[in-house]
């Protein structure tokens, strides 16, 4: 004869069981686990391209904003200083011959 043993425990209050899925399979549950984990897994991947992506471009449009204002600031300065440099070489050219006066 086979020595055969029961096992028993108390069983669960009505509220510690989850009653939407009581009518499933164990691997049906697995399997809708293991879908969500994917899914979650797909959606964190993409998300994460996508801020990267965002990322790159606001830098590199910014990149663009910069130079583009160092470049004019450049013309500016280089416009006021070509100016300036008449000015400053009559200035000197005036002074040079008030000297030799």
């Amino acid at each position: 004869m086979v020595d055969r043993h029961l096992y028993v425990s108390e069983a669960p209050e009505p509220n510690d069981v989850d009653w939407e899925f009581a009518h499933a399979t164990t691997e049906q549950k697995i399997k809708a686990r293991m879908s969500s984990f994917v899914k979650w897994g797909l959606l964190s991947i993409v998300s994460f391209i996508v801020i990267c992506g965002i990322s790159y471009f606001q830098s590199h449009e910014t990149e663009k904003v910069l130079e583009e204002q160092f470049q004019m600031q450049v013309a500016s300065s280089s416009s006021s200083d070509s100016s300036g440099h008449s000015t400053s070489s009559s200035s000197s050219s005036h002074s040079s011959s008030s000297s030799t006066s």
